[in-house]
């Protein structure tokens, strides 16, 4: 057991009879964390379950070996690594055991807030597992009266003489000022935001301490009221390519060009950090967002279909029962990109061209050998998503002899875990996209765009949705935005039926 201040690393015998010290130990470095009794009692059951599945099915049996079990602080609670070296993990065929064990993820993903598979390759795989110090989310103190009080100041149709206005950073430690933009949040998209931790004033302040959340705010000089929020998200402090995300301004400001302003100062914001790029998912149920970011300088780069759950929008007139929202991905390049070789699938390099033509980046199509297979065994592949949106990302790091396999067992998982809405990012560097293109194709997966990973490779998108899809009601604010629905439209399968 090792123990510094970055947290708790214990080395693990394949043994069962240890599960119960390491349940113990969890539940003890929660508690130590600031977890109640009731959070402990969930981190505990979901090591057991972490820990119990890579010694029943991570190695041959009689094998006997070590895993590790790391315990991390973080700015948002407790992270939970369990690494291991045995058998690459394939999702489960449709076996009475295997049905048991697609239960036991079922369960780890029910009782953490966040949860993911880590593929390594020839370094084994990581389950991650992360949960938050529950503080209290800041809508509670919302009345209905006051939230409907709040929409019916956005109905006038007149342009409202300018408000003076300051755009600044969010205040460090400044918790009102968190509290405000957590209930702008609720106001604005109800419960339905994309990122659920936006709730929560404390976990707001600890992503912008550490890095991985930097928020601008828009305050009215005249009340010191706040009239909106942006943000730029970022995964670790390394990274090349950020989300500009979290964005949304107070219904009785709009018109004001609130978003424009917080846009130009997400960008200098941006700059300073040394980004390469930044990229954007606007909402596509109507075209606010959309045009404001297009005015911000963003480019169309592809659509993301069914990626948020439906959602009651505040203060817009949408006809229909609410769908699942798509999104129109659009990237700003902060910086010229060199020349790069890419190897796109030959069915859609066509539109692969006129995608990287309408963003003036210079890049080179290369032929995919025709035969021949990866020289890795494994591929690295990180699988992540938002459960309370129905949401997953299958992120190729690497290509492997692996990769179409382990795509087909990710996917066998994610459908009992009731995911309706799953990405596929391939990198376009690989000459063996287009091979592990056509496997995914064969599993429904259809066209999304293209993408810049965080390192600032480029990503060929492919989407797969387990939900029916009313191209109609899918609002494009621009022409290229409905000639990329159309190729996409065309290329889903439900469609093709």
């Amino acid at each position: 057991m090792i123990a510094n201040a970055d947290g708790l690393t214990m080395q693990i015998p394949n043994d069962a009879a240890y599960v119960d010290i390491v349940m113990n130990t969890a539940e003890a470095f929660a508690a130590k964390v600031g977890f109640d009794g009731q959070d402990s009692a969930r981190i505990r059951l979901a090591v057991e379950e972490g820990v119990t599945n890579i010694i029943e099915h991570a190695f041959e049996p009689g094998e006997r070996t070590l895993f590790t079990v790391s315990f991390v602080p973080t700015t948002l609670g407790l992270r939970i690594e369990i690494h291991d070296d045995g058998l690459p993990y394939m999702p489960p065929a449709e076996t009475p055991g295997d049905v048991e064990k697609s239960v036991g993820t079922r369960l780890m993903r029910g009782l953490m807030d966040k949860f993911s598979y880590v593929n390594l390759g020839a370094g084994g795989k990581t389950l991650v597992m992360e949960k938050y110090l529950a503080r209290g989310n800041a809508v509670s103190a919302i009345s209905a009266s006051e939230a409907e009080s709040y929409h019916a100041k956005a109905t006038s149709d007149e342009s409202p003489a300018r408000i003076p206005r300051t755009i600044r950073l969010l205040e460090p430690g400044n918790l009102a000022e968190a509290i405000e933009i957590a209930q702008c949040a609720y106001k604005t998209y109800g419960y339905g935001y994309f990122y659920p931790d936006i709730y929560y004033p404390e976990k707001l302040l600890r992503m912008n301490s550490d890095g991985t959340m930097v928020s601008m705010v828009a305050i009215n000089d005249l009340t010191g009221d706040m009239m909106g929020h942006s943000a730029i998200k970022v995964n670790g402090k390394g990274d090349k390519v950020g989300e500009g995300a979290v964005s949304f301004v107070k219904p009785q400001y709009r018109g004001q060009d609130i978003f424009g302003e917080l846009s130009d100062f997400r960008v200098r914001q941006a700059r300073s950090m040394g980004l390469k790029a930044l990229y954007t998912q606007a909402v596509m149920t109507h075209p606010a967002s959309q045009k404001g970011s297009f005015k911000a300088g963003f480019i169309e780069s592809g659509i993301v279909l069914a990626v948020i759950a439906a959602v009651d929008w505040k203060g817009f007139s949408l006809t229909g029962a609410p769908q699942r929202t798509s999104a129109m991905n659009t990237v700003l390049y902060l910086e010229d990109f060199p020349e790069v070789a890419l190897y796109p699938p030959a069915n859609h390099a066509e539109m692969l061209g006129e995608i990287y033509a309408h963003q003036n980046r210079k890049v080179a199509f290369a032929d995919a050998p025709r035969s021949g297979e990866p020289e890795e065994k494994r591929s690295i592949v990180e699988t992540g998503g938002i459960p309370s949106s129905q949401y997953a990302c299958v992120r190729y790091a690497s290509i492997g002899r692996d990769a179409a396999g382990v795509l087909l067992g990710q996917m066998r998982h994610l459908a009992r875990s009731g995911i309706i809405h799953t990405s596929l990012h391939i990198p376009l560097q690989s000459p063996f996209t287009p091979m592990l293109c056509a496997e995914a194709e064969k599993l429904d997966f259809y066209f999304s765009g293209v993408c810049l990973d965080h390192d600032g490779r480029d990503m060929l998108m492919l989407q797969h949705n387990n939900c029916e899809i009313d191209y109609e009601r899918i609002s494009t604010a621009s022409d290229y935005g409905r000639r990329l629905l159309e190729y996409i439209r065309r290329n889903d399968p439900g469609e093709r039926a």
